[in-house]
């Protein structure tokens, strides 16, 4: 779902992003930001879920002991990747005025 949210933003932002006011911008960033987190949340709970289950198991082999943080590190990208792009879209707005 993360990767749902954020192409939907990316193409929202490319095909609109320059002609958004402020209070639309505001509502698109927070939409993003709350729909990511609420799916963040979701994926890091299942995860540590089914972290815990593998080490019930002892036939089964230990998870990667970085998959974690590996998986935050994703995450962060999801979040500061479209955002960055919107305030490049919107700079270079400001820029071609000028």
């Amino acid at each position: 779902m993360l990767f749902t949210f954020a192409s939907a933003y990316l193409v929202a932002v490319y095909l609109v992003g320059t002609k958004l006011t402020r209070g639309q911008l505001t509502v698109v960033n927070v939409g993003f930001v709350i729909a990511w987190a609420l799916s963040s949340f979701s994926l890091s709970e299942t995860l540590r879920n089914l972290n815990r289950l593998i080490a019930l198991q002892e036939n089964i082999q230990q998870p990667i002991p970085y998959a974690m943080l590996i998986f935050y590190v994703l995450q962060a990208l999801l979040l500061i990747g479209p955002l960055y792009f919107m305030w490049s879209i919107r700079t270079n707005k400001k820029d071609e005025r000028n």
